[in-house]
């Protein structure tokens, strides 16, 4: 996927903010990654639970970056302790899929708790279209809004109701980010709680994308529309509410 069509999907999944929000994520989930890793070195601490909390980080930094869009509503998933951002009628949902293995997202179980099932069965609030371009966004090309002004109405009211879920995927450790990608779910398997992907693109340089390594003694920074078809149900796993 070319960057263009990374930033057309962007704004078609998002609509007007999504350019935004995809040339933000990459630097959102460094820093992240950056000050959890500091926190785990700080602690002292063998067991690496202090990194492992960077789930929990995820979720409250694209509440914070993200969730004052114009757009966006803040979502409370059935049996969660947190809230994802619904923006344009899509949820944003960080996923860390390995601490290791960035080739292992292909074999991961997405669905780990009733909340994650959640995402995908509970009903949403209906959203209504966000289509106002005359709002102040310098960064919008005049293909971006001929992308915009094309891609038709009801858009966000459509992923609404066809629950359509974008996950942030990463593996990462106190070492590494080693990937980030992201893309809409076309379904997921029921019995092992894959994820097929609809579109889904690298959000690392190339350059950087087999491993960004974090030093141990010194740390720098490391760096259309199809809407997604009726998710099958997965399997549950209890007493875990990621």
């Amino acid at each position: 996927m070319s960057a263009e069509g990374g930033r057309k999907w962007a704004l078609e999944t998002f609509g007007p903010d999504g350019a935004k929000v995809r040339a933000k994520l990459p630097t959102v989930m460094k820093a992240l990654h950056t000050r959890m890793a500091d926190a785990q070195d700080a602690s002292g601490m063998r067991a690496r639970g202090v990194y492992g909390n960077i789930w929990r980080g995820a979720l409250e930094t694209l509440v914070d970056e993200f969730g004052k869009l114009q757009g966006a509503f803040l979502f409370t998933p059935k049996g969660a302790n947190y809230k994802v951002v619904c923006l344009n009628g899509t949820l944003l949902f960080p996923w860390r899929f390995s601490t290791d293995d960035p080739a292992a997202i292909s074999n991961a179980n997405l669905i780990t708790s009733p909340a994650r099932l959640a995402l995908f069965t509970q009903a949403r609030p209906v959203q209504e279209e966000e289509l106002d371009l005359d709002f102040e966004r310098p960064e919008l090309t005049d293909a971006d809004r001929e992308i915009l002004t094309s891609y038709g109405s009801h858009i966000a009211r459509a992923k609404s109701e066809a629950r359509s879920v974008v996950l942030i995927a990463y593996s990462s450790s106190s070492t590494g980010l080693h990937s980030l990608e992201w893309g809409d779910v076309k379904s997921v398997d029921g019995d092992t709680g894959h994820v097929e992907w609809d579109f889904h693109e690298s959000l690392l340089a190339p350059t950087v994308q087999a491993a960004v390594q974090t030093p141990p003694t010194k740390r720098a920074d490391f760096a259309t529309g199809v809407i997604p078809q009726a998710i099958v149900v997965p399997r549950l796993v209890a007493n875990d509410d990621e």
